[in-house]
Order: C-alpha cells, then structure tokens, then sequence
C-alpha cells in the first residue's frame, strides 16, 4: 500500500502552501490500491499490528481458538 494525493477535497494554498480549511476527510488514512479507496489502520491493543477500523486482528483470532 502507498499514499497518494488526496481526490476527496479542495485543498486551498496559501502564501505557496497547500492546507484544507475545514481538515482532509482523508487524513490518517492509507491508500488501498487493490481496492481503490482510502483506509483507516490503527494500532492493535495486544500485539501493535495495523488492523483497519472495525476490523479485528489476527492476534484476537487465535487468542478465541485457544
């Protein structure tokens, strides 16, 4: 996965400087190229690995079969 430049707002520049005005719907977020749309990873609680929100890790899985 990379970024790549945001598609889902105006970005306005000023004195040269590009910055949203009411903040980037998109911030904090990965481009997902296979899907083709921008995802939200945060941090998993017990092990750190990068889940997508609403997802739950691998960790969590085998920690349920044990």
């Amino acid at each position: 996965m990379t970024n790549r430049a945001c598609d889902s707002c105006q970005a306005a520049m000023i004195q040269g400087v590009f910055c949203h005005e009411t903040g980037c719907p998109n911030s904090g977020k990965t481009w997902d190229k296979e899907r083709e749309q921008w995802v939200k990873y945060v941090p998993c609680f017990e092990c750190g690995c990068e889940v997508e929100v609403g997802e739950y890790c691998d960790c969590q899985e085998l920690e349920n079969e044990a």
